[in-house]
Order: structure tokens, then C-alpha cells, then sequence
């Protein structure tokens, strides 16, 4: 008699099923996994197994969209174990528990695990985690390009910004402020450190969303280790391939955080979201660094763009059935980010289709964005669009682009002052 799951494998439900892999070496703790789950049962199809050597050779034989593994295992730890998942199946989104772990252990699942949780994970932590995975993976409908995301575990670096964290890391007095700094300007080591900083391998209390903040609490020592012993900044030669300035974009990502802050109070956003405010301005573009670095055929929808003085967005979705703004928030959704950074990053092109009905960071964001890419644009050759007034009007914010454009407009000046006496 076929089983109860090969009996449904074959109606259409079950194929839509998403399958995860939980792998952990104690049976209890398997056992707590299979309970607490079991309501997802109709949604999930789930295996639970307790050695890792044995789940690779089921991977090896079935896909799995989501594999969630235990760090500390005989035989093969979850780094390792991970690491190899991800070369057979590098769609799949992967997730270790862990507490407390040596740094080695760390440093070998920096690469090969997406996020890591907590041991033991909460209900909600582990199933909004999974979901939240899921929703930005739906949004990335292409199966290449969502490989290819899957794979990234870092992203090219400003070569000068790259040399000048360096050297500050090598000189006889690192300041770590100093080196918090640095990395707020660069876009893939803000994504990347706060992805760490944010994951249970630090036990941090609190979520932390600047990356002073996450340079301060990581310290000189960890910062060094992770620099040296997995490479989490790193250079590439972008320009030489990719038809994109990585200088010009992450300048363009730092002027819209700045000034998209100073919109969020304009709109009466509190604190909280003032802060998220830079951060989703800052990675707002990070699919255009992902693209840029990852895809050979980007290089021809920029020159596309420059000779028919078209947008990017539009032409993204044209010719890869996606936007950069839908390969960022899935790399994001991996590495840990949620909330109002997600959305904002994901509709800043099209914030209709949000579901918020207040102004938000995702508001500031788009007005930002596009008063910013009036003012001065990353690439001039560039067709770039306005700022959707109906979205405006159904927030009541219809006549705030004036006082809207005369703050990106004065941010850029200052900025440019600033550069100016600076000699840089």
C-alpha cells in the first residue's frame, strides 16, 4: 500500500506544495519541529530527518525549496552540510539553528546559510522566516534569476571604499566608529554586515538597522575575522563588465536614504521609521548591484536604456519578466531583512501595489527616489520616472513635491559642498 504522501503526491494541491528538509541530529528536537509544524501539513510538505549524510543523498535525489538544518552535528556540522546543499540544489533557501557556536563554525556558515536562527526558534521566528522567503521568492518568478540570487553570498564593493576600510582595519588604532562609518557608505558591506550583525550567531537583544551601529557591536576583532576569513567585502572588476558605475549608484542610494529622511519627518513618520528610512533608501537599488554583478545580459539593458532614453524598470520587466526592485527584496528577504525595508525596496517603482494605506517609509522612499533621479540622475543617458501623484493623492499628499523637491534639491548641494572642501 503506497503511503499517505505518495497517494497525494500526485494530485495538482500537492504539487504546489512547497517541500522543506528539517535535519538535526537529536530526535527530540525533531520531534518538537514535527509538532509544532504539523498545522502547515496541507500547505508543506515536510521531511524530518536526523543525519545530515543521509539528507544530502535526498537532496540529491528530490528539490527541496527550503532546507532548515541544526549547526552542531556528528559527522558533518551545519556549515559543511549546508555548504554542500547549496551546490547541489543552489535554488534552495537554506536556514541553521544555532546557538552559541566556535567561530569556525561560524565563518564556515556565513557563506552557505541565508539566515541563521536561534536554537531554540521560536513558532512565529521560524515560520515568518520561511514565509517571508517564500513571498519574496513568489515575487521573483524567474527560476534562473532566483538560483542565481540563492547563490550570492557577498557583493562588489567601491574599490576605494573597499582599500580605505582596509587600511583603517590595518592601522595601529582602528577606530570602529570610523569603520561604521565607511561601510554606510557601501552598499554591499551595509547589506552584508547587518545581515551578521542580525543573525542568532551574535545573540544580539535588539534588531539593528544602521550599520554604525552593527561595526559597534560586532567590535575591531570580529569585523577583522570576518573580513579575512570569509571575504564578506570584497572587490571586483564591475565597471570592466557590468555597464554600471557602482560609485555613481551607490552615491545616487546614499543621497535618497539622506533625503528620504528628511521627507519622513516632512510626512510625520516617527523615529523608528526615520531610521529604516536610510537603510531602504541605501539598498533601495541593490538589485541593479546584484544584476549588474551576477547577469552577462544586464550589460545589454543599459545600453538598451541609454540609446532609446528608456527606464530601467521598464525595461527589466520587459526583457527579464522582473525589476531590479523584486531581485533586491528577495536577496534582502534572505539575508534576514522584513518589514517596511522589504516593501520599500520591493514597490519603490510601484508603490500602488502596497497594501498600507498611511504614509510610510515605502512613501518617502518613492518621492525621494524620484526627485532625486530629477535632480541628478546616476545615469543621464537614462529615461527615469516621476512620482506617481494618484499613489499621493490616496495618501493625501498630493501637494508635498514642491517642499519635497526643494529638500532633495538643498541635501545636494550641501552634499556637494561638503565633497567639495573635503578635496574629495
Amino acid at each position: 500500500m503506497a503511503s499517505p504522501s505518495a497517494k497525494s503526491s500526485g494530485s495538482p494541491a500537492a504539487a504546489q506544495r512547497r517541500r522543506l528538509l528539517f535535519v538535526d541530529d537529536e530526535p527530540n528536537v525533531i520531534s518538537g519541529l514535527r509538532r509544532m509544524l504539523h498545522k502547515h501539513s496541507d500547505a508543506w510538505d515536510m521531511q524530518f530527518m536526523t543525519n545530515a549524510a543521509e539528507a544530502l543523498e535526498r537532496v540529491g535525489r528530490e528539490s527541496f525549496d527550503v532546507v532548515v538544518s541544526d549547526m552542531r552535528m556528528p559527522g558533518m556540522d551545519g556549515g559543511t552540510f549546508l555548504a554542500k546543499v547549496a551546490a547541489q540544489c543552489p535554488q534552495t533557501v537554506r536556514f541553521i539553528l544555532s546557538g552559541n557556536s566556535e567561530f569556525h563554525l561560524i565563518c564556515k556558515s556565513v557563506g552557505s546559510a541565508h539566515q541563521c536562527l536561534a536554537k531554540p526558534c521560536s513558532y512565529e521566528t521560524l515560520v515568518n522566516a520561511i514565509n517571508r522567503s517564500f513571498r519574496m521568492g513568489d515575487a521573483l518568478r524567474d527560476k534562473i534569476l532566483k538560483t542565481l540570487v540563492s547563490q550570492i553570498g557577498s557583493l562588489p564593493s567601491i574599490s576605494a571604499i573597499y582599500q580605505e576600510i582596509m587600511a583603517e582595519m590595518g592601522s595601529g588604532d582602528p577606530s570602529v566608529k570610523r569603520i561604521g562609518e565607511i561601510i554606510s557608505r557601501d552598499i554591499a558591506m551595509s547589506a552584508k554586515v547587518l545581515q551578521l550583525v542580525n543573525s542568532a550567531f551574535f545573540g544580539l537583544a535588539t534588531h539593528v538597522e544602521s550599520p554604525q551601529h552593527a561595526a559597534v557591536l560586532l567590535g575591531i576583532n570580529t569585523l577583522k575575522s570576518l573580513v579575512m576569513a570569509v571575504h564578506i567585502f570584497h572587490q571586483a572588476g564591475f565597471e570592466d563588465h557590468a555597464g554600471l558605475s557602482i560609485d555613481k549608484l551607490s552615491e545616487h542610494s546614499i543621497d535618497v536614504g539622506m533625503s528620504a529622511q528628511k521627507i519622513g519627518r516632512l510626512i510625520g513618520l516617527n523615529d523608528t521609521e526615520v531610521q529604516d528610512v536610510f537603510m531602504a533608501g541605501l539598498f533601495h537599488d541593490i538589485g541593479k548591484l546584484i544584476l549588474a554583478a551576477k547577469l552577462p545580459a544586464y550589460r545589454d539593458i543599459i545600453l538598451h536604456c541609454r540609446k532609446k532614453a528608456c527606464s530601467m524598470y521598464r525595461a527589466e520587466a520587459e526583457k527579464l519578466g522582473v525589476s531590479h526592485s523584486q531581485v533586491g527584496a528577495y536577496l534582502l528577504s534572505l539575508w534576514g531583512f522584513q518589514g517596511s525595508i522589504l516593501e520599500a525596496v520591493l514597490y519603490h517603482h510601484r508603490p500602488n501595489e502596497s497594501h498600507e494605506t498611511a504614509a510610510n517609509v515605502l512613501t518617502a522612499i518613492h518621492v525621494a527616489n524620484a526627485m532625486m533621479n530629477e535632480i541628478d540622475p546616476p545615469d543621464r543617458d537614462i529615461l527615469t520616472e516621476p512620482a506617481d501623484q494618484t499613489y499621493l493623492e490616496k495618501k493625501g499628499l498630493s501637494d508635498i513635491l514642491p517642499e519635497c523637491r526643494k529638500i532633495c534639491r538643498d541635501y545636494k548641494i550641501n552634499a556637494c559642498k561638503v565633497t567639495q572642501s573635503e578635496g574629495l
